[in-house]
């Protein structure tokens, strides 16, 4: 096989396009023939798909579907746990264990004491509230000022477009000169 019809078709192996015909000139050509250095990669590649394949892991995986089949149609395989002796108390448990920690739970419920209010007047209350509220206020506000210092860069933006119709203006220019050269020629 000559050099480039080998690389043309080691490309099209490796790109996944050959056929079935096409791999296997390829694993003759590297089993039977000398191979330039530069292949040698490529040769003990192919000569690792000739080396056959373990096949103990497929028998071991045909042994345990044959095992499930034959013990699952005959109904020996061991429940776990929760046969069908053990399913009654261990549901009885588990009911127990629900009934008490929602008993559990109601009673520290009934146990907690709610807040009452810290101001009896309601005045005051509205009044502390908009205290806070204003101070919440001057913070935000003092936050933003930095920010005031961004709006002058949309006035320089706005003073940018002037420069689009300059280079407008340019090329009409041009437009122009060469109008003028072809005239003179």
């Amino acid at each position: 096989m000559k050099k480039e019809a080998l690389k043309a078709l080691l490309n099209k192996y490796y790109e996944g396009n050959t056929h079935s015909e096409e791999e296997e000139a390829l694993k003759n050509y590297f089993r039977n023939e000398e191979v330039p250095e530069e292949l040698e990669p490529d040769k003990a590649l192919f000569s690792s798909l000739d080396k056959p394949i373990n096949s103990s892991a497929e028998d071991r995986s045909e042994e345990i579907m044959n095992f499930i089949r034959e013990h699952s149609s005959s109904g020996s395989i061991n429940k776990g746990l929760i046969g069908k002796k053990l399913w009654i108390p261990v549901a009885a448990a588990a009911s127990i264990a629900l009934v008490f920690s929602l008993w559990i739970s109601l009673m520290n419920l009934n146990e907690k004491k709610f807040k009452k209010d810290t101001y009896s007047d309601p005045e005051m209350a509205y009044l502390e509230t908009k205290k806070a509220l204003l101070m919440v206020s001057e913070k935000m506000n003092k936050g933003m000022e930095p920010l005031e210092d961004l709006s002058a860069l949309s006035t320089i933006e706005k003073g940018l477009d002037n420069f689009s119709q300059f280079g407008k203006t340019a090329r009409k220019l041009k437009n122009i000169d060469r109008i003028e050269e072809s005239e003179k020629k």
